[in-house]
């Protein structure tokens, strides 16, 4: 099944992100999200600085894949929980659809030109998995 973007929904992610990069901070961008009266995700106006924080590190958005960030540590309970290290994590990149235009609004964040406060994923930091394309 190929991923769906909600049209509505990318216009407000993507100015999260322009205004990240306006310099404008993740409690910040929850304010003025808040006073505009803009809903979130499941339809409510309440925002909050982690949610923003947590989109803006959203490897997802440019369409790649971060695998075994969590992982099974019981089969039986099927308890999972994070992965802090403990086994290796994989970043895939164009694993799906770009949710917005990666390349215009993120490439400055990995170029330095901003202090960012938010971890941006990459492959340099994950290894990669080869895919068969």
């Amino acid at each position: 099944m190929l991923p769906f973007i909600n049209e509505s929904q990318a216009k407000i992610v993507k100015r999260i992100y322009i205004d990240f990069l306006d310099r404008k901070g993740a409690n910040r961008i929850a304010r003025e999200l808040e006073e505009e009266g803009i809903p979130n995700w499941n339809g409510k106006t309440k925002w909050y600085e982690s949610s923003i924080r947590k989109m803006l590190s959203n490897e997802k958005y440019k369409g790649d894949a971060l695998l075994q960030k969590t992982y099974t540590v019981d089969f039986l309970t099927k308890k999972r929980v994070e992965n802090t290290g403990e086994i290796p994590q994989y970043y895939v990149e164009e694993h799906g659809i770009a949710k917005l235009d990666y390349a215009t609004v993120i490439t400055p964040l990995q170029a330095g030109l901003f202090v960012a406060t938010v971890e941006v994923p990459s492959a340099e930091r994950y290894g990669t998995l080869q895919t068969k394309g």
